[in-house]
């Protein structure tokens, strides 16, 4: 299944993160995103509700640092690989 991973949804914890801006990654409201989210509790979330997910290391363009666990892929459950 890892094989067509590229099909797989990824969530950068910048996108969830409340205290970035729109222009630093950010993509959820701020009342709805968490403060510094980590990609392991993003995997662990997904996880705890039934997805199939795991942690790469893929740097969001607009990222630091970039050699560090930085994205948590899941198979949506209507999605077939």
């Amino acid at each position: 299944m890892l094989l067509l991973i590229s099909r797989w949804i990824c969530i950068y914890p910048a996108y969830i993160n409340s205290k970035k801006t729109v222009g630093e990654g950010r993509r959820i409201p701020k009342e709805k995103a968490a403060d510094n989210p980590t990609v392991t509790e993003i995997k662990d979330v997904c996880q705890a509700i039934g997805l199939n997910a795991t942690v790469e290391v893929r740097p969001l363009v607009k990222s630091q640092m970039p050699y560090i666990p930085c994205a948590c892929r899941f198979l949506h459950p209507n999605m077939k690989c």
